[in-house]
């Protein structure tokens, strides 16, 4: 008692080694919490130690896998045996992990981390340093890949729609119904071309785009944007779609772009689908306007010309509408 000089430690340490060794007669006593921590060190067994002086680089809490890149070979198919003894012994404690996949450890007090540590020899230090700044990269770089997982794991969870509505609001919902209007009449061989940068129309109706690409910025602007045109007439040219889509948005006084990207009356698409089609024309009141192909089946369809009346219903939505 008079040693422990009221450390709690000391007394704890002490009845442990005296638990350990099964000593029943006459105790002999280390004069100081620092050399009763080494006298316990000193007792356990050589694989033992090498894990614990391990762990005792990387600090008061440590990692499985920073003591399996440390020891000798020989030493690392038992490290988790060790590690395990040594928390029975009360020199260590399991923690909670900050590494993915790992297991973290405790020393159940700064001194008994600060005594394996100097037991190390400075030479094996230092090189036991240099072998644990290889591998503190690597776990860092797990927690990163963590963290962005985390972080974006939501998007991987959401359906398209699910992620098209969160991301665009009242145009995506709006895109969504008129989709689901459009392929109740559409027939199975039936096409069609969504003028604007909507490309969510080609999936919810499972049809193939006529074109090569999806955003009407490509042709309002850019160092592509007049063989980007051309091509897509060409393409329409050949396989003419039963349907265009309208999107209203897209339909200037001029052609600007490509952000913001508009259309006007001289650009080649926009006069094209005027002229095969239906007039493009600036619309304030609907987000959507459609248009069968002239002499078309689809064109006598009176599900889609019920749907031509009722557009309205889609109004153009505003930045104060979100």
């Amino acid at each position: 008692v008079e040693a422990a000089e009221g450390n709690p430690l000391f007394v704890e340490e002490m009845v442990a080694m005296v638990r350990e060794d099964g000593v029943d007669g006459e105790v002999v006593v280390p004069p100081t919490i620092h050399a009763l921590l080494q006298a316990r060190l000193d007792r356990l067994g050589g694989d033992e130690r090498t894990v614990i002086e391990r762990g005792a680089v990387e600090g008061k809490i440590f990692h499985r896998g920073a003591v399996l890149e440390l020891p000798p070979d020989l030493v690392r198919p038992a490290v988790g045996t060790h590690l395990l003894a040594l928390v029975r012994k009360e020199l260590i404690r399991p923690e909670q992990t900050t590494v993915p996949g790992d297991e973290a450890f405790r020393f159940r007090h700064l001194l008994i981390r600060d005594a394996a540590y100097e037991s190390v020899p400075k030479e094996t230090r230092a090189a036991l340093h240099e072998q644990f700044a290889a591998w503190l990269p690597q776990a860092f770089a797990v927690i990163a890949l963590l963290f962005i997982l985390q972080s974006e794991l939501w998007v991987y969870s959401m359906s398209p729609q699910q992620w098209s509505k969160r991301e665009y609001g009242n145009v995506y919902a709006a895109s969504e119904e008129l989709a689901n209007e459009i392929k109740k009449f559409l027939a199975p061989n039936e096409t069609l071309y969504v003028f604007g940068s909507e490309p969510s129309f080609y999936f919810l109706t499972n049809r193939r785009p006529p074109v090569g690409f999806f955003f009407i910025q490509d042709a309002a602007g850019g160092p592509l944007a007049g063989e980007l045109t051309t091509k897509a007439i060409n393409d329409l040219e050949r396989n003419p779609p039963d349907l265009v889509i309208l999107m209203n948005d897209v339909i200037g006084e001029k052609t600007t772009g490509p952000a913001p990207a508009r259309l006007g009356p001289e650009h080649p698409l926009r006069a094209w689908v005027s002229q095969h089609y239906c007039p493009v024309a600036i619309n304030r009141n609907a987000a959507f306007s459609i248009c069968a192909r002239p002499g078309s089946a689809l064109e006598k369809r009176k599900a889609y010309q019920d749907l031509v009346t009722e557009l309205s219903i889609y109004r153009d939505v505003t930045p104060d509408d979100n």
